[in-house]
């Protein structure tokens, strides 16, 4: 029974990440900025986002589930936010399985998603020369940022983002005395822009809450490309919401869309040929 719920709850490693969520789904009609499905966001504390206190990565990989069993009582969906690179881990892949595996002892699995952001938050903030990045850092220095980085030798120069960006952050702190809070992530997250955004986790956050009735109205976020198709299906996405679907089911889905494809064009094929023959 889901009359009354709420329709998504964040369970995420830090406050890193609440302000992160609450920049991005704070926006006026975020729905149309992100690409992703309309719903209600409540950024107060403990309504929509909850922090793993206490436990951070490391915690949230072994406890996740026990952390979302009491909001199934509150909220129809629910995400959990986790990184990637923490002592210990073993890796994006299996940090997502794990969590997928336990929460869904305890949470329908067509009503949860695991994303894990490879190798941390601070991914998400970095794009090239972004004013609005800039701003959030309280950057000041004549060059560039990503000229500063690059100088440092933590943005090389056929990377689209440092590829340590908590690194690249912390040497910003030091060297120009920029902002060290988490409300960067906030202040970032309201501003920046996400076009042309490829960071597969990303793409993943925003697919997850959209609320599409029906199959026929399905958007698979670039599955043309096969790294990006694999690593959505080995994080078991769920790019057809309502409900969302487990990796596997959405993987025989897209094999027989691709089967179906491939027969319609052989039959057009053959028929093309007997028209010609």
């Amino acid at each position: 029974m889901t009359a009354g719920l709420r329709e998504l709850v964040f369970v995420v490693a830090d406050k890193a990440m609440q302000q992160l969520l609450e920049g991005f789904f704070g926006r006026d009609q975020f729905h149309h900025t992100l690409g992703c499905g309309p719903f209600e966001f409540d950024p107060r504390p403990n309504r929509d986002v909850f922090v793993a206190a206490g436990q951070h990565d490391s915690g949230l990989y072994t406890r996740a589930a026990e952390l979302l069993r009491p909001h199934r009582a509150t909220h129809k969906r629910a995400i959990v936010l986790v990184d990637a690179d923490w002592a210990g881990s073993p890796g994006a892949v299996q940090v997502g399985r794990r969590i997928a595996a336990g929460v869904a002892h305890v949470w329908d699995e067509r009503f949860f998603q695991v994303i894990v952001l490879d190798p941390e938050v601070e991914a998400w903030l970095w794009q090239p020369d972004s004013p609005h990045l800039a701003a959030a850092l309280n950057y000041r220095a004549a060059k560039p940022y990503q000229q500063v980085l690059a100088e440092a030798g933590y943005w090389p120069a056929d990377h689209p983002k440092p590829p340590r960006p908590k690194e690249a952050r912390d040497y910003l702190r030091r060297a120009h005395r920029t902002d060290p809070s988490n409300a960067v992530f906030k202040r970032a997250a309201a501003k920046i822009s996400v076009q042309g955004c490829t960071d597969p986790a990303f793409l993943l956050l925003c697919a997850s809450p959209r609320l599409v009735p029906e199959r026929g109205s399905m958007k698979t976020t670039d599955l043309d490309s096969p790294v990006r198709l694999q690593w959505l299906l080995d994080q078991n996405a769920r790019l057809d919401a309502r409900p969302y679907v487990g990796g596997a089911h959405e993987a025989r889905l897209i094999a027989a869309d691709r089967a179906t494809g491939a027969g319609r064009r052989a039959r057009r094929g053959r028929r093309g040929r007997r028209r010609t023959g």
